[in-house]
Formats: C-alpha cells, sequence, structure tokens
C-alpha cells in the first residue's frame, strides 16, 4: 500500500476514545488505516466493526510501552508514506487523501 494513516492505540481508554475518533474521521477519508495496538480483537471496543478499510497489528507490550511504537513507526508501517496521528485526533476536512501527503517529507 501506497499512503496510509497510523494510529498507535495501547490500552482499553485509550481503544475506546481512538474507536470513535476514527469512525468520524471516516466520513472524510477513504485512505486505509493501520492500528498498532496491545488490545487482542477479543477485547476492542466493538465500534471498530463498523470501520472500514481497517488493518490491526498487534503487538504484545504493555501500555507504557507505546512510546517505543510511536518512535519507531516506520518499522511498523505497511504504507510507503505514511501519516501518525495520536489516538484523540479526528480528521475533519472534506476529501482528505494522498495529496496531503504532498506537503511532508518522504
Amino acid at each position: 500500500m501506497k499512503v496510509g494513516l497510523i494510529y498507535v492505540v495501547f490500552g482499553k481508554e485509550f481503544d475506546i476514545l481512538a474507536s470513535h475518533c476514527v469512525a468520524y474521521s471516516r466520513e472524510f477519508t477513504k485512505l486505509p488505516i493501520q492500528i498498532v495496538t496491545n488490545i487482542p480483537q477479543a477485547q476492542r471496543c466493538g465500534k471498530w466493526s463498523s470501520i472500514d478499510n481497517i488493518h490491526f497489528t498487534e503487538v504484545s507490550m504493555s501500555d507504557c510501552e507505546n512510546r517505543r511504537v510511536k518512535t519507531l513507526i516506520d518499522n511498523y508501517s505497511l504504507f510507503q508514506n505514511t501519516l501518525y496521528l495520536d489516538a484523540d485526533s479526528i480528521i475533519q476536512k472534506s476529501d482528505f487523501d494522498e495529496k496531503i501527503l504532498e506537503y511532508f517529507d518522504n
């Protein structure tokens, strides 16, 4: 995949928060989304099931190890060009697509 969004979502509270933020953001972007999480699928918020074009990468780490993933995000990303967003970020611009990454270094 060429371009996508990535979130690091560790802990149940952030799982709930991120699922709602990503669901709302999906109204404004069709870019693929990757979630790097330490929450097993069976324990994730049910809201995730209503979001399309999303991929989960599950890691076996404690909640306090999220910074390790964030600082090495390029090692986890499925995309050639990646935009990292915090779990509480919401996209609110119509047609948020791969052109947004033209403004940043590759």
